[in-house]
C-alpha cells in the first residue's frame, strides 16, 4: 500500500470524491473556493470602474474608493487597483481643470471695472432708478451728448447721474460734476456699488446711490 497524500494539491482535492475526504480536506476546500471566489469578484470589480471610468472618471474613482471603505479589505491586485486609480485621477485633473479656471476668470473679471457686475447694476438703476432711490423716475431729458450719463427725475426736479465703476469712483464724479457745472443743474446722482460709497466727498447737492448684486443679478 502506498502512502497518503499528507498534502494534497487543490487540484487533486477537487478531483476526488467527496467521501474520501476528510473533514480537514473538506475545510481546505472550501477556504480556496472562497479565496477563488474573492478574486474573481475583485477582478469584475476592476473590469466595472475601468468600463465605468471610459465615460466618467470621477465614478469610476469613486468606486474603487467605495470598495477601500472595508475594513478588512486587502487587494489582491494591488497594482491593477493603483493603475486604474492614477488613471482615473489624471483624467478627472484633465476634465476639471479648464472649468476651474473659467470659474476663476469669470469670478475675477466680474469685478473688473466695467466688467459685467457693473454694468449690471448700472443696467439696473438704469431700469428701475426708483427701487435703489425712493421717488425717483425716470426722466423724459435725454443727455444725447453725453452718452455715459442718464436723468432722474426726483422731488420735481431732473437731476444727471452717472455710474462709478469699480476703482473709477473719482475719475467718474469729475465727469458728473463737470457737466452739473455745464449744464447749470442744482446737483447729481453718483451711483454705484456700495463698497466704493466714501471713495470721495461729495459737495452740497450730491449724493451716492448705492446698487447691490442679489447672486449676480441686481
Amino acid at each position: 500500500m502506498s502512502e497518503p497524500n499528507l498534502n494534497p494539491s487543490i487540484v487533486a482535492l477537487l478531483t476526488r470524491p467527496s467521501k474520501r475526504m476528510s473533514g480537514g480536506e473538506i475545510s481546505q476546500v472550501k477556504t480556496h473556493l472562497l479565496n477563488a471566489c474573492g478574486l474573481l469578484s475583485e477582478a469584475q470589480l476592476y473590469d466595472e470602474a475601468a468600463a465605468l471610468g471610459k465615460r466618467d472618471p470621477k465614478a469610476g474613482h469613486a468606486l474603487l474608493m467605495e470598495q477601500a471603505q472595508d475594513p478588512g479589505f486587502e487587494p489582491a491586485f494591488p497594482a491593477v487597483r493603483l493603475a486604474l486609480l492614477v488613471a482615473f485621477s489624471a483624467r478627472m485633473d484633465v476634465i476639471e481643470a479648464p472649468m476651474e479656471t473659467r470659474d476663476l476668470l469669470a469670478e475675477v473679471n466680474a469685478d473688473l471695472p466695467g466688467g459685467p457686475a457693473d454694468r449690471a447694476r448700472e443696467a439696473a438703476f438704469r431700469r428701475d432708478p426708483a427701487r435703489f432711490l425712493p421717488g425717483a423716475e425716470r426722466s423724459s431729458i435725454s443727455l444725447f451728448r453725453a452718452p455715459g450719463f442718464g436723468m432722474v427725475r426726483i422731488g420735481g426736479v431732473d437731476t444727471p447721474w452717472t455710474y462709478a465703476a469699480a476703482g473709477k469712483v473719482r475719475s467718474d464724479f469729475a465727469e458728473l460734476y463737470a457737466l452739473v457745472e455745464d449744464g447749470k443743474f442744482a446737483g447729481g446722482i453718483l451711483v454705484g456699488p456700495a463698497a466704493e460709497e466714501g471713495e470721495v466727498s461729495l459737495p452740497e447737492g450730491y449724493r451716492f446711490v448705492a446698487v447691490e448684486l442679489n447672486g449676480g443679478r441686481a
